[in-house]
């Protein structure tokens, strides 16, 4: 299903800036103009449920599939808006407008802008309390771009290089970062991979990854290549209060510390999951050759399922700067070492073994413990981990785990989760 995103000059209702603890924040609502409207409102919230990030990627059944969750806004507010010379109602507003409509809503958290999207069918009124709940999602779920955005060959011209073949080559981290961007007016960009090196250096003479120009040129092609690099890295990827990220679900980068006094409750599970064989394979095409980074082995001969993950990414090019020409030469007698080099991750495992790692730990077919509770503020972030301070509890105390789930909740100031040992 295709959907119409609306532009800025459509109609917009907003809340103008709401002081919270955990700061200010800012809803504006855009959608597509009915009859009758003008085209600015002002908007009352009345309750804001926060961000929903559900990553877990465990099941009791049998694992084919490794989904990409997508990242939740909700809020409520009176169905009641006001303009300059008219008063309407949030619900005929959503009433004028057809069900491949998108609505933007765009979330500003200390000055970071973001965009959630979401149809008429995820807006609910409340007839008694004279209000409206509405459920949004990431943009990754209806794969539109909003806002007069444009998506051209114009927004990697900083990064683009010349290939030896006359193709136009675009870093791949590069690629997810500028992808990543366009979801946010002024978002702040994390990127932990195990696969897709980090930043550019024009000409420091290693090899480097690459896509062509050619492979992601249009906007459809752009958003299956960052949902199959993301699958391939084994990452959670998304946007919450400003901050977008792209984090692979075993790396050990951005690191937080909690102590007892951070946590309001806390559970530990040390149960395992109920799973015989592991096979994971991900297979990565360097132009026309195949390499494949996974693993199969036997979890638990008694276990009950069995995890069966296959995933690929095409069209990558590893390319050296070539000094005399001043173009990159594509590489392919390097893909080994790049695929099992371990520069910049200190003394973690390679590449490919950090792949089967990251999925691993987050289908928990591995002996690791879980554990979930509530924590005092909104600050870590889903692409943080956390390190347990000594005192908290001596079956977790020490150990570093990724979140697995996030609510958080910007009222009240705290923050349910759910985290995996890593």
């Amino acid at each position: 299903m295709s959907y119409n995103a609306p532009s800025i000059s459509d109609v917009t209702a907003d809340s103008g800036d709401i002081e919270l603890r955990s700061g200010t924040f800012r809803i504006k609502i855009h959608a597509d103009t009915p009859s009758g409207f003008e085209n600015d409102y002002s908007l009352d919230v009345e309750s804001i449920g926060g961000y929903e990030m559900d990553f877990d990627a465990s099941s009791p059944n049998e694992v084919t599939d490794f989904l990409i969750n997508i990242t939740t806004f909700e809020f409520t507010v009176r169905n009641s808006i006001v303009g300059s010379s008219t008063q309407k109602t949030i619900i005929e507003w959503v009433d004028g407008i057809t069900y491949n409509d998108i609505i933007v809503c765009e979330l500003v958290f200390d000055g970071n802008s973001e965009y959630y999207y979401t149809t008429k069918e995820h807006v609910t009124y409340n007839k008694e309390a004279r209000n409206c709940n509405i459920k949004a999602f990431h943009p990754l779920k209806y794969n539109t771009l909003v806002l007069s955005k444009t998506y051209s060959s114009s927004l990697f011209s900083a990064v683009e290089v010349d290939l030896d073949d006359a193709s136009k080559g675009i870093p791949v981290y590069n690629f997810i970062e500028i992808y990543m961007g366009l979801f946010g007016g002024s978002l702040d960009i994390d990127i932990d991979s195990s696969l897709y090196e980090d930043v550019f250096l024009a000409s420091n003479g290693s090899p480097y990854l690459f896509l062509k120009w050619a492979d992601i040129d249009t906007f459809d092609k752009a958003t299956e290549k960052i949902k199959n690099l993301a699958f391939c890295d084994g990452a959670i990827i998304g946007s919450v209060m400003g901050h977008g990220f792209y984090a692979n679900r075993a790396v050990k980068n951005n690191s937080v510390s909690l102590s007892a006094s951070d946590f309001i409750s806390l559970d530990v599970n040390t149960n395992t999951r109920n799973a015989r064989n592991f096979d994971l394979t991900c297979t990565l095409t360097f132009g026309s050759t195949e390499y494949t980074v996974g693993a199969s082995l036997v979890f638990n001969a008694l276990g009950a399922n069995d995890i069966n993950v296959s995933y690929a990414v095409n069209d990558l090019y590893l390319a050296t700067y070539d000094n005399p020409n001043l173009e990159y030469d594509i590489n392919t007698t390097d893909i080994d070492e790049f695929l099992n080099d371990t520069t910049g991750l200190g003394t973690n495992p390679s590449r490919g073994s950090y792949v089967v790692s990251s999925y691993r730990k987050a289908l928990r077919a591995e002996d690791n413990m879980l554990i979930s509770g509530t924590l005092r503020g909104v600050s870590l972030l889903p692409s943080n981990t956390i390190s347990v301070s000594s005192g908290v509890d001596d079956l977790i105390d020490g150990k570093e785990y990724a979140f697995s789930y996030l609510k958080y909740d910007l009222m009240s100031h705290t923050t349910e989760f759910e985290a995996y040992q890593i």
